[in-house]
């Protein structure tokens, strides 16, 4: 951000954008090592992280603000929320017409 002079949405931006390349073909190649290549894998794969980075907000939104949960605490549960999500929703919904071996 400061060596690009980049500001900080455009940073946040550009490494979500990184970070979603990279998960999926992190995903796809080794955790589930799906053969498919198709624009519709890709399209099923947002959705998932969308779902889930939606979740993970209302999760933290309503234990700062409803629950009175420290966000010390909120944050972690929103990650693992996520996390739980994604891997889930990548197994059952983005790569299913792999076998899903995990750990080959």
């Amino acid at each position: 951000m400061y060596y690009l002079k980049w500001s900080p949405v455009l940073s946040n931006l550009t490494g979500y954008i990184f970070g979603l390349v990279l998960g999926y073909i992190l995903n796809k190649n080794w955790t589930f090592k799906s053969k498919e290549s198709s624009y519709s894998e890709m399209l099923r794969y947002a959705v998932v992280i969308v779902t889930s980075y939606i979740a993970n907000v209302g999760l933290v939104y309503l234990s700062t603000t409803h629950l009175q949960l420290s966000p010390y605490l909120a944050q972690p549960l929103g990650m693992v929320t996520y996390t739980g999500l994604t891997f889930i929703g990548c197994k059952i919904f983005v790569f299913k017409s792999s076998k899903n071996i995990i750990y080959e």
